[in-house]
């Protein structure tokens, strides 16, 4: 049978890059792989070496680096039956599928070659995320967090590029002035412009004073201008660049899931809850999880986005301890 080195091979076989998770878990490894799928690799012996030091880490597949869009059902499906139904009803081609280690519903990874956008998506039924250009996927062998079942190929064919039917998934929800227009960002729209533009740049490379530059001069050319915000932008920038460093993108969150966030981190006693703090609550990580439920419950989110927002978080690991 094969081990988890196996199938981080495997990956890299394939052309695609692979970096360590935490053992049964989603959460980039600590030690081995702290900036996520920004460190992930494409060659044997950096794969050897990775799974020398912690074997029974999970695989996960960096898809923006490997060229790949993943189409990630969730939730809609109760069985494989179903699963093929609604594959054919919409004329996708064959090619590469995982069976995610979700139970009881059932859930599946659809491989293309291509890039897009990284955000949630809802279509006949079905809902989910499509992984591309920012995001990773645990790979077939690894093991699902909560149910402890592998993930498991279902269809082993040659990857095709991504359909357009895909592609039309997911929209930037973010309004932003064309290339070629004049208009700028209104101030009510400015913070969440440069987070979202700072998370991007994030992910392709750029960091600490490089990250702050970048979003400095966003600010000053293509936000209106506030005179009574400009005395504090440095200290604004710094603050949005500090965030991100302190909230890794990972492939459960998107840029609502962020801003979410931001809102609900603006209580502390929610802030603890999230970074899994159970001082405020007794040590009940129960109580801490039912407090961060509610409070996004209360900003309107729905039940797909708190589940993706409690499994990013700290707090998910201390309750499934």
């Amino acid at each position: 049978m094969p081990n988890l080195l196996d199938h981080a091979l495997s990956v890299v076989n394939r052309g695609w890059f692979v970096f360590p998770c935490e053992p049964r878990a989603k959460e980039p490894q600590s030690d081995l792989a702290n900036h996520g799928f920004k460190d992930a690799v494409s060659n044997v012996s950096a794969v050897r070496a990775l799974w020398a030091q912690k074997p029974e880490a999970n695989p996960a597949i960096a898809t923006g680096a490997s060229g790949l869009v993943v189409l990630d059902i969730d939730h809609g499906l109760a069985d494989v039956s179903e699963f093929r139904a609604w594959y054919k009803k919409h004329g996708l081609p064959p090619t590469y599928i995982v069976r995610s280690g979700k139970r009881t519903e059932y859930g599946a990874h659809i491989y293309f070659k291509g890039k897009l956008p990284t955000g949630s998506f809802e279509f006949d039924g079905c809902t989910g995320n499509v992984i591309s250009a920012t995001g990773y996927v645990i790979a077939a062998g690894g093991i699902h967090p909560i149910s402890g079942e592998s993930y498991a190929v279902l269809c082993d064919r040659p990857l095709v590029p991504v359909p357009d039917l895909i592609s039309t998934f997911t929209k930037d929800p973010t309004p932003r002035p064309s290339r070629k227009s004049a208009e700028k960002i209104k101030p009510h729209e400015r913070h969440f412009y440069l987070l979202e533009r700072g998370i991007e740049l994030s992910c392709s490379g750029l960091s600490d004073e490089g990250l702050i530059s970048a979003l400095r001069w966003l600010y000053f050319n293509r936000c209106v201008r506030d005179g009574a915000k400009d005395a504090g932008i440095e200290n604004e920038l710094r603050n949005v660049v500090k965030w991100i460093d302190e909230h890794p993108l990972d492939v459960s969150l998107n840029l609502k899931d962020y801003i979410k966030l931001r809102v609900v981190e603006k209580d502390p006693r929610t802030q603890s809850a999230f970074a899994g703090e159970l001082q405020e609550f007794n040590g009940d990580a129960e109580e801490a999880l039912m407090h961060l439920i509610s409070k996004l419950s209360a900003e309107g989110c729905k039940e797909e986005q708190i589940h993706r927002i409690v499994a990013a978080s700290p707090l998910f690991d201390v309750v499934n301890r």
